[in-house]
């Protein structure tokens, strides 16, 4: 992601899944598009019932979540990962496509997992 947008949401009365869906609702409102990514601080991240962390959920609308050390707690960096192949017809990253996942530079970078 070159570009993306900083959503700042600390409801604690609330889940993670609602303030994430929250900061996609105003994107999509604001600029038009549907985002793919959204960076979180690991913190965020809900225990496993082994209290082993979750480094990365996917969400049903196809946004991926990680985790990144250099955005604060309760801060969301949301936007469109260009390097993302297009979906296959199951609605899958294309295994084919010559970008694929397993080769993203932005997952190397310092302080993003």
């Amino acid at each position: 992601m070159e570009i993306g947008m900083l959503w700042f949401d600390n409801d604690q009365q609330v889940d993670l899944m609602t303030r994430i869906t929250r900061a996609v609702q105003y994107y999509i409102q604001k600029y038009g598009k549907t985002p793919n990514i959204c960076y979180i601080h690991p913190t965020m991240l809900p225990e496993d019932p082994e209290n082993i962390k979750i480094t990365s959920v996917k969400l049903p609308a196809n946004i991926e979540i990680k985790t990144s050390t250099l955005v604060l707690p309760n801060h969301f960096w949301i936007g469109i990962n260009s390097l993302v192949p297009p979906a296959g017809q199951n609605g899958l990253p294309r295994a084919d496509h010559p970008q694929s996942r397993d080769r993203l530079p932005a997952l190397n970078q310092p302080g993003l997992t």
